[in-house]
């Protein structure tokens, strides 16, 4: 036999012990792959070895390169080159594109949800005016993708961001996370997403790909990959909660009792309830003068009026056509709403009508790339106004017919919210998980709204598992996105996108509370614990246990709704939470109201404890 002959055979006994020792491990529940066994690599992807030194930065940079030892088998993958071009505001100028990337052939015994692992070093050497402190490093996964056209939704099953791995010891505890602390570090660090596999040999496929409005850097250098199979964690197909009956009316953020609630007490000096109706009061949304004004950002040059026909919203809201307008006029809406609930005066309902019923007979469409995020953020706005205004201001005997929200508007809005829908109906199981977190709520809006069982249901269901859409797992659902630890899927990314995701899942909770289903027990009160955690990191700024390299990014700037709605309802779930936990929640929802905004920025901490707080209580919750 020739020597060519030799490598031949031995390059096929290779790839075959590999493809067996991967199936073997997976009968143990893990597959792991070294990153330098690739089946196929593209672009600037380098195996490397222990020692070898790695390009990190430029001649005008105090870190130029890093050397890595320790590599599972002595050797990784080094994806792309630092990028020296950048624009003005950190933006590289060129395009990274998805054709830089490594594809794995992974043999997987059963179908079901897998825990995918990555092991990687990102040295971090970009800081502050040369990129962002956590020089996030982001990478399409693909899942049997298109390998003619990577950057296609074939096969997409979400981002992994390799953000800044640093020291666990000691950062954390308090210490700011900067190029002297943590740049140029050598340590392997770990993130991971879920995903659902089929059974059999797969494509697992990793490519460099900046998010929209994004920049990256460099690849990250990559180690090896664990798939663990943890279809036994989620709770069975049985066991999701189903609503079966009457939907409750109003029953989103608040039910009657709480509105009652809200007018006996909102002049009881100290009080929640007396602090967010005062700024209520304040709030220029909340004024039955209410109007905006008519200006280019403002007016829709095509329809001739302030409601616009086409709402554009892209990344970090740019451009930005209608969709401020569209996120303003939900929370006036609303606040009118509450404002006519609480004062009596028409006219804050007849402005609330005016609000719905220019959106609803004039809006078209939301495009562009924050479309669904846009939607997902503010259609809860309008539909509890609407929720309001059909349920409570329509059957007050006090209203005449005349200055009632007609049937034939009523109609009007019932199309207007099931187009909104159409956009949220698939989730966005590839976005990072606050996306989904967030539909989740607007889609269980809506279906209240629309006495919609099988929609609520389905949204249940993308809260329980994640799994609606079919070959997809999304990372926005609960046991996907906070972890048994009490982390969350972004907490290595920054503590604002950490904070909507925990926002959203527990606005779901309490809509699906209010219609009599308990959410927030679910997975051993995994919410709670998700809770507990940010509170530690952001308001005690105590040190916490991160498997992901926790982000100081943003940290002690969470202030969202979360810890009013959880303290409310442990308050009345005592044997499900310890007294110190219940201390942290309280101590933390009174703190954390002060300084507290909306999408568009106007205070809104106190108007949300009045609105989540539904009875007087313990721990200082009705102060």
């Amino acid at each position: 036999m020739n020597l060519k002959k030799l490598f031949l055979v031995w390059g096929t006994l290779s790839c075959l012990f590999f493809l067996q020792s991967a199936k073997s491990e997976a009968s143990g529940n893990i597959i792991k792959v070294e990153a330098e066994n690739y089946t196929s690599l593209q672009g600037n992807v380098t195996v490397r070895g222990d020692g070898e030194p790695i390009a990190t930065g430029y001649n005008n940079e105090k870190i130029k390169s890093v050397i890595l030892s320790g590599a599972s088998s002595g050797k990784f993958l080094d994806f792309s080159s630092p990028k020296e071009d950048y624009t003005s505001n950190d933006a590289w100028k060129g395009t990274l594109s998805v054709s830089d990337n490594a594809t794995w052939k992974i043999d997987i015994p059963k179908a079901g949800f897998y825990k995918v692992t990555f092991t990687y070093n990102n040295p971090g050497t970009r800081w502050n005016s040369k990129r962002n402190v956590r020089d996030e490093r982001n990478c399409r996964v693909l899942l049997n993708g298109d390998k003619s056209n990577l950057a296609s939704d074939a096969g997409w099953v979400g981002w992994m961001i390799f953000s800044v791995s640093g020291y666990a010891d000691g950062v954390t505890n308090g210490a700011v996370q900067n190029e002297t602390s943590v740049g140029g570090n050598t340590k392997w660090n770990k993130n991971y997403m879920n995903v659902y596999i089929p059974a059999g040999k797969q494509d697992l496929t990793l490519a460099i790909e900046a998010p929209p409005g994004q920049g990256v850097y460099d690849g990250p250098n990559l180690d090896y990959i664990e798939l663990e199979y943890i279809g036994d964690q989620y709770i069975s197909e049985k066991n999701i909660p189903t609503i079966a009956k009457k939907f409750n009316h109003p029953g989103l953020y608040y039910t009657m009792q709480t509105l009652e609630t809200m007018k006996k007490n909102k002049d009881q000096a100290g009080s929640v309830w007396e602090k967010g109706y005062k700024q209520l009061l304040e709030s220029e949304l909340s004024s039955a003068s209410y109007t905006r004004p008519n200006d280019t950002k403002n007016y829709d040059s095509v329809t001739g009026t302030m409601f616009w026909k086409i709402v554009e919203r892209g990344p970090y809201n740019n451009p930005d056509n209608g969709s401020s307008p569209f996120s303003k006029d939900g929370l006036a809406a609303h606040y009118n709403a509450l404002r006519w609930y609480l004062t009596g005066d028409v006219n804050n309902a007849k402005k609330t009508i005016e609000l719905l019923n220019g959106w609803a007979s004039t809006l078209e469409d939301v495009k562009n790339n924050d479309a669904r995020l846009i939607v997902a953020i503010s259609a809860p706005a309008y539909i509890n106004a609407a929720e309001l205004m059909k349920h409570v201001y329509n059957s007050d005997p006090r209203i005449s017919e005349k200055d009632k929200w007609s049937k034939k508007d009523m109609e009007q809005f019932d199309s207007f919210v099931r187009k909104l829908h159409n956009l949220l109906a698939v989730y966005y199981p590839q976005a990072n998980g606050n996306w989904d977190a967030l539909i989740t709520v607007a889609n269980m809006s809506m279906a209240v709204y629309l006495d919609d069982k099988n929609m609520f249901n389905e949204a249940l269901r993308q809260f329980s598992r994640g799994d609606v859409v079919p070959g997809k797992l999304s990372m926005g659902a609960l046991p996907n996105y906070v972890y048994t630890t009490g982390e969350s899927q972004e907490s290595n990314r920054d503590q604002i996108h950490a904070s909507m995701g925990l926002e959203g899942l527990s606005l779901s909770s309490k809509i699906a509370y209010n219609q009599g289903l308990d959410l927030f027990k679910m997975y051993d009160h995994r919410l709670l614990k998700g809770a507990i955690y940010s509170l530690k990191y952001n308001f005690l700024k105590e040190s916490v246990p991160s498997e992901t390299f926790i982000s100081d990014k943003a940290r002690g700037a969470v202030k969202k709704p979360v810890f009013d709605i959880l303290a409310n309802y442990y308050r009345k779930n005592g044997s499900a939470i310890t007294s110190v936990d219940f201390k942290l929640l309280t101590d933390g929802a009174t703190a954390l109201r002060e300084g507290a905004v909306d999408e568009v920025k106007n205070p809104c901490g106190f108007i949300n404890a009045m609105l989540f707080t539904d009875e007087a209580g313990q721990g200082g919750l009705g102060k």
